[in-house]
């Protein structure tokens, strides 16, 4: 699912994380995370086991936000 939202305010851009983070993986190419911290954090609220692997970042995001400076990393979630 693409689903793509603009939040309009720091509070709905709160909101709007939690939506982004249970319809797609936090952490992929149009989605990338702030950090491995919060990619883990969101599979563990989503009951998804650790899983290690490369996943797209972008520090000045806080999940969902599609910026210019993303980079592939490997995340050891263990």
């Amino acid at each position: 699912m693409n689903t793509q939202h603009a939040p309009i305010h720091k509070t709905e851009g709160a909101i709007d994380y939690l939506v982004i983070s249970q319809s797609v993986a936090l952490g992929d190419k149009d989605y990338p995370a702030a950090s491995c911290k919060q990619i883990w954090q969101s599979q563990k609220d989503n009951g998804v086991k650790d899983k290690d692997g490369l996943y797209w970042l972008d520090p000045d995001t806080n999940g969902g936000a599609k910026g210019g400076d993303k980079f592939e990393v490997y995340c050891d979630m263990t």
